[in-house]
């Protein structure tokens, strides 16, 4: 029972990360559409033209959104297997002393898991930030960017300046992207630091 319970409150958090960022693909896919003007273009002597207005929905851009989310869901079993481990390093002894002081099934999570659990959920909260942060390999293969540059990482933008010959701009953000994983980095470290 112990298992379950101390599974579910480390599965709960993850998938309600996931969701949230599925929530927020959905909410952006609602913005209203792009409408660009074009100039009338003859195409033969009959004058048919061309349309002097297209429209470009961003609602056409949920599912590449979606097909990432989902498939940086891959990895999640990974760091269950992670978080497992290290909930069966916790020693039996914490939980039986924090029941013998009378400490509820809250008290013992918060006072005895979470501090136990604080060196694999740094690992795991630096390691899973720098790789979103780097994310280049799902946009390439999947969406390469697109619809509408909606799928564009800064990993990936900066691969595409390279490829275009802006190599002072490619690099420029290439520093960007350090500076930005060396900031949440410095900020994980802080907010999950040991107690003392």
């Amino acid at each position: 029972m112990r298992e379950r319970a101390i599974s579910a409150a480390v599965l709960v958090p993850v998938l309600l990360i996931v969701l949230a960022i599925g929530g927020y693909v959905a909410y952006e896919s609602q913005q209203d559409d792009i409408e660009i003007d074009l100039p009338d273009i003859d195409l033969d002597a009959k004058g048919a033209k061309f349309k002097d207005r297209i429209t470009l929905s961003p609602a056409g851009t949920a599912g590449s959104k979606d097909a990432l989310v989902l498939m940086s869901l891959w990895g999640v079993g990974n760091w269950m297997v992670i978080y497992l481990a290290a909930l069966q390093d916790i020693p039996e002894d914490l939980y039986e002393a924090a029941r013998l002081d009378g400490a509820g099934w809250w008290s013992r999570m918060r006072h005895v898991t979470l501090p136990m659990l604080r060196p694999t959920l740094l690992f795991g909260g630096v390691i899973t930030g720098i790789g979103y942060l780097q994310l280049f390999e799902e946009p390439f293969v999947m969406t390469q960017g697109g619809p509408l540059d909606s799928t564009l990482s800064l990993a990936y933008h900066t691969y595409n300046q390279f490829g275009f010959g802006n190599y002072g701009y490619a690099a420029a953000a290439s520093y960007v992207l350090f500076a930005a994983i060396v900031a949440l980095s410095v900020l994980q470290f802080r907010l999950l630091r040991a107690k003392d």
